[in-house]
């Protein structure tokens, strides 16, 4: 909700560069007072990498989009990272079959999505299908940058790592703005208070705390226990926007969100008591 609000007066790439780089500089230096590691190229290299495909791709592609759709229906279709975490090991590892349940999970996710994404009956349902599926991309790049950070060397300190993620991805997507044209757009138009407190909610809560938290699990706990959150996520942004932002919550919106989590539920259910 707070992205949603921010892009409405505040460019996308501006808003989640900012967003980043100021989150991972007071981490960093939370993580400089609070701990005696230091980052080495080598933990640079692998944050850059991580801080591309989490926030750059990832996070950056749903603030684009959310200019477009509402901020329940790009929840919602982030939710699908679960179902791409299954895919993505099956695929790379040949050792690795999936189970009847998982299958069937995976054939209801896709049909939920089905389902969210608009017929192309019109140009502008053509317009927000091409978002949709945008945002489909951007909870791929989101699920191969947790795979990838569960190996990757990072520092122990999760602070320090997500600090470093942070950095690099904000500074990517500033650059990235810069080059758009953002910064003459910023010039021009003057940006709302509610976009620059939507800021601040997403630099202290959407990033120094649950980025961190984030980041923290990947080392901690299996990918189908991580992938979890995309069970709350959706139903907490349907209603925020439908009780804040007025969006609309259609019959198409409940059944898409209804299968989606049906079957990412089948995905991630454990397979033991």
């Amino acid at each position: 909700m707070a992205i949603r609000i921010g892009v409405q007066t505040m460019p996308p790439f501006f808003l989640a560069g900012s967003r980043f780089l100021l989150a991972g500089i007071i981490l960093f230096l939370y993580a400089c007072v609070t701990s005696a590691e230091r980052p080495t190229l080598w933990h640079w290299r692998s944050a850059a990498i991580i801080g591309f495909l989490l926030l750059v791709s990832g996070n950056a592609v749903v603030v684009w989009g959310e200019q477009h759709i509402s901020s329940g229906l790009a929840a919602l279709l982030i939710s699908t990272v679960p179902i791409w975490m299954v895919c993505l090991p099956v695929v790379m590892s040949r050792a690795q079959r999936p189970t009847g349940r998982i299958i069937t999970g995976l054939m209801v996710g896709f049909i939920g999505v089905v389902i969210l994404i608009p017929p192309w009956t019109s140009g502008a349902s053509a317009h927000e299908s091409l978002v949709c599926l945008a945002l489909l991309g951007a909870s791929l790049s989101w699920a191969i940058g947790t795979l990838y950070a569960k190996s990757a060397p990072l520092p122990k300190s999760s602070h320090l790592a997500a600090s470093l993620e942070m950095v690099c991805g904000g500074f990517i997507l500033l650059v990235l703005s810069y080059l758009t044209g953002e910064w003459n757009h910023i010039q021009q138009y003057p940006i709302a208070a509610a976009a620059w407190k939507g800021l601040v909610y997403l630099v202290l809560f959407g990033s120094v705390i649950a980025f961190s938290a984030y980041q923290w699990l990947t080392k901690k706990i299996s990918t189908a226990q991580l992938s979890t959150y995309a069970y709350v996520n959706p139903v907490v942004a349907v209603f925020l926007g439908w009780a804040f932002l007025g969006e609309t919550i259609t019959f198409r919106l409940l059944c898409g969100a209804l299968v989606i989590l049906g079957g990412v539920i089948l995905i991630s259910w454990p397979t033991s008591k």
